[in-house]
């Protein structure tokens, strides 16, 4: 399999997908050559959020604000994480995303070692 090393998010094809619906777009995975990590682009318009509320993974998740302001429950804190923030999420933290503003958020969910479920070739 030939690597591709630039990954563009198609934020057409994000915003098109059901507008009152959290959808996210896998930008490096296993499928696609990935050994270490797995990053996705994330929409989440108003009243939305983690679709599992609390939980926590066994692996570093980070969030990349990339537009909007998400709010971030972890442990007994809550962030607001405007554009240009990068949040770190350790492994067994529980935490919750969510979007409380009028705009939509976008951001980037990058998590490292590649999670379980990836390296299982379960699609993200």
């Amino acid at each position: 399999m030939e690597f591709n090393h630039v990954r563009t998010a198609d934020l057409t094809a994000l915003r098109a997908a059901d507008s009152a619906s959290r959808t996210s777009q896998s930008l490096l995975d296993q499928k696609s050559g990935a050994q270490h990590i797995f990053v996705k682009m994330i929409r989440t318009p108003t009243d939305t959020g983690s679709l599992a509320g609390m939980h926590a993974h066994d692996y570093e998740q980070l969030f990349y604000i990339v537009a909007g302001v998400m709010s971030v429950e972890l442990g007994e804190k809550t962030y607001e994480l405007p554009a240009g923030t990068l949040f770190v999420i350790p492994p067994g933290v529980p935490h919750k995303a969510w979007n409380a503003t009028p705009e939509e958020v976008l951001h980037l969910s990058i998590n490292s070692p590649l999670p379980t479920a990836q390296k299982a070739g379960a699609a993200g």
